[in-house]
């Protein structure tokens, strides 16, 4: 499972760093754990995300997150389902293939990073395929 592959969405923007009180000045009545990419990546730098279940915990936390403050039926709402449901398919086809196992830690990660390109395009090419096979997900109106 690639996090970049939901990072790089073209839906992500709105994730990408914590809800500022300027944006959203009641969001931390309403949200009692804040997550988003940034937060995430620092957890991950630190070791604080090492399992593969964790990372699926905290991308689900930014998305829930975001429906729940957000609503049914507005464009966030959709893009965090929209971005969950990329996560939900990835974790499924990444258990499937025997994952389960550790995050790589960072400094492996920027030592591999033609791997981890090849895997980003793998799993955009997954996702696409999904998306092109009625996946149930479509485009904001």
């Amino acid at each position: 499972m690639r996090v970049q592959s939901v990072t790089k969405h073209k839906w992500a923007h709105p994730f990408k760093r914590p809800v500022t009180d300027k944006e959203a000045p009641d969001y931390k009545e309403v949200i009692a754990n804040p997550m988003d990419f940034a937060t995430l990546k620092q957890r991950i730098v630190a070791g604080d995300v090492q399992e593969a279940a964790l990372l699926v915990s905290d991308l689900n936390l930014i998305f829930d997150n975001a429906m729940v403050y957000n609503g049914k039926g507005t464009d966030y709402y959709r893009m965090a389902h929209t971005l969950k449901e990329i996560v939900r398919v990835q974790h499924a086809n990444y258990v499937a293939k025997g994952g389960g196992k550790a995050v790589p830690a960072a400094e492996e990660a920027v030592k591999k990073e033609a791997v981890a390109e090849a895997a980003l395009e793998a799993s955009e090419a997954l996702i696409e395929q999904y998306e092109n096979e009625g996946g149930g997900l479509s485009p904001i109106d």
